[in-house]
């Protein structure tokens, strides 16, 4: 799901007995499922031990490259930051750059890397602790027990020629804090690489991982430098990508594809494996709105991935793929290009136009500005923090919404289209609950999301890329008259009739009820379905004062111990920055004042119950 408002959220707190878990027998949540994804195989290093198309020694060998950046990414973050890092390598260092997907190479052959050379790992933390698929392999190497490194069996430390830095995405939140990229500096220190600077830890929850990773990077580069004896340049941008516009002349109109999800891009069978970069075009096969107050919609919607093969089990996540509105398309094109067919489906489908700006990238945008008065402004909010945080971070403002601010009359065409290319992220799918079973029916997901938009200073308004494009869809699908706020190009696909199709894909979870279909459950969750469950609801918005979950714990406290002996599993699902951390030091408490124990002792039993998978998350 998108982040919700904890406080304005229904929280429902359910205590199930355990004869309802036997009863069932694991059936509602099909323990027989497996966990595969799409039949996608695993990687195996055994599989393809001489391929030298995955030595990372040889790769780099090869290109006459001295420093590769890899990336552990799912959200695209780490690999945005390791793009960044590498251009900076290059320009301001000459070093001769490269950027690399964790899965893709055999990190045994890290121990043969030359000395000259530098390696970083950019590296992201999902849930308590886990790496994001495609670390996954290079994680199960770092923390093995007996790694084996190539050529090197025998050395006590096989990596001591490896010079490193690393840097992790996390969120203070989770009690494992950025434990990956802790854990993988630690192995990688324990085999003899050397590192460069302190490891970076950018924290999400507190949304300061922009400015944790300005202030790691500044640090490694200076350790960098003086120990490879590298001179720091000033350079102006200089861009990595080259843009050839043509006219129609050149391509006839029908082969420019736009981006569109039309008619002819699913007459043909699709083939998979399906997943964030490739995802599979499913037909919405109904939406509806479950209720809509005066600030707040929630929709439910429906997907048939009939042929696609795309399985899924109880827990597992959605990402759908959104396009942007077209008032912000527009806006983005107004200010920054002309509005030629190809540069509006860019806009529209690839680039996350929507996304907050930064300050760098503002401070970059200051030698493309338009006039002296406009380059100082951008100076100035690039290089003062409260500023910025103040005209910009506060407000949600984006970079379209920000120049216009800015001055609204300018042209800013001069701002190169690589520059926006290269700094802008692409927009990448977002991440909903499944709230279907595939036990019930196969041929049909669903997801159900409460519709971000939020406004600020009374004019300008955030709105929520994907539950938007899903608001739109359910009133476009239903012949609804209410008009929404931001529209979307159905009418705009070479004249033919909108399509009810979006590209889906899945992520699974590792939010699982037991296999043991005779322990009791406890969950902290925002719908529970099912009449067997015993519901505890707590209101935070209405009556004379709040409620949260947490009090109807609180209220309970005998019980959810009598079960928690029992070997309970426990479940949270909710806000990350809030909810769960509350719930959690809660539980603590319980546990201490049952047990007639101290307080430390109880936030360690609860924190060993998730170590155990006995306590379990679904946040965001």
């Amino acid at each position: 799901m998108e982040n919700l408002d904890p406080l304005s959220s229904l929280l429902v707190f359910a205590l199930t007995a355990a004869s309802f878990i036997h009863s069932t027998k694991g059936t509602l949540w099909g323990l027989s499922k497996s966990s595969k994804v799409d039949g996608s195989p695993a990687l195996s290093f055994e599989d393809d031990e001489d391929d030298p198309e995955r030595n990372i020694a040889n790769q780099m060998n090869n290109s006459d490259k001295n420093c590769v950046v890899f990336y552990g990414s799912q959200t695209g973050t780490a690999e945005d930051y390791a793009k960044r890092l590498a251009r900076e390598g290059s320009s301001k260092y000459n070093l001769k750059t490269m950027v690399a997907d964790l899965e893709v190479f055999d990190h045994r052959h890290l121990s043969s890397l030359p000395e000259n050379s530098l390696c970083v790992f950019i590296v992201a933390t999902y849930g308590e602790g886990d790496p994001m698929d495609n670390a996954m392999d290079f994680w199960e190497l770092m923390t093995s027990d007996t790694p084996s490194f190539a050529g090197e069996s025998d050395s006590a430390q096989p990596l001591q020629r490896l010079r490193y830095a690393a840097f992790g995405l996390g969120s203070k939140s989770y009690e494992n804090y950025n434990a990956v990229v802790k854990r993988i500096d630690e192995s990688l220190g324990q085999h003899g690489a050397r590192h460069f600077g302190p490891v970076g830890l950018g924290d999400n929850a507190g949304g300061t991982t922009e400015e944790d990773f300005m202030a790691w990077k500044e640090l490694m580069w200076a350790e960098v430098a003086m120990a490879m004896g590298l001179q720091e340049t000033v350079v102006s941008y200089k861009p990595s990508l080259k843009f050839v516009e043509k006219g129609p002349s050149h391509y006839p109109s029908l082969k420019v594809y736009r981006g569109h999800i039309a008619t002819n891009d699913i007459s043909t069978p699709q083939r998979g494996p399906f997943n964030g970069t490739k995802p599979y075009i499913a037909i919405v096969s109904k939406s509806r709105e479950l209720f809509n107050s005066a600030d707040r919609n929630c929709l439910h919607v429906d997907f048939s991935p009939q042929g696609s093969n795309l399985t899924h089990t109880t827990g597992d996540h959605a990402g759908i793929s959104p396009m942007n509105s077209i008032k912000e398309v527009d806006r983005f094109l107004n200010i920054f290009v002309p509005a030629t067919t190809t540069w509006e489906a860019i806009a529209r489908h690839y680039m996350d136009i929507c996304a907050p700006v930064s300050g760098r990238f503002t401070a970059q945008l200051a030698q493309f500005a338009p006039t002296p008065k406009r380059k100082r402004e951008l100076r100035r909010l690039g290089s003062e923090r409260e500023y910025f945080r103040m005209q910009v971070t506060a407000r949600c403002l984006n970079l379209a919404q920000m120049c216009h601010n800015i001055d609204s009359q300018a042209d800013w065409s001069s701002v190169p289209a690589s520059l926006l290319v290269e700094e802008i992220g692409a927009l990448r799918p977002r991440y909903y609950s499944i709230s279907s079973s595939p036990l019930l029916d196969k041929q049909q997901l669903s997801i159900t999301a409460v519709v971000v938009s939020e406004t600020f200073d009374g004019s300008h308004t955030l709105k929520g890329v994907a539950t938007n494009y899903l608001l739109a869809l359910q009133r476009k699908q239903n012949a609804e008259d209410t008009p929404t706020e931001a529209d979307y190009a159905w009418d705009k696909i070479d004249g033919q009739p909108p399509t009810f199709h979006m590209p889906i894909h899945i992520r699974p979870s590792k939010f699982r009820l037991p296999k043991d279909a005779t322990l009791p459950v406890i969950m902290q969750y925002t719908e529970i379905l099912t009449p067997n469950f015993e519901l505890i609801v707590a209101f935070s918005r209405e009556g004379p004062s709040k409620e949260y979950v947490q009090h109807k714990l609180l209220e309970r406290a005998q019980l959810v111990n009598e079960l928690l002996v029992r070997n309970a599993m426990f479940y949270v699902c909710g806000d990350a920055a809030n909810m769960a951390g509350e719930i959690k030091k809660t539980l603590g408490h319980i546990v201490a004042q049952t047990r007639t124990i101290s307080i430390a002792d109880g936030s360690s039993i609860v924190q060993r119950m998730r170590s155990m998978g006995q306590y379990q998350e679904d946040v965001w």
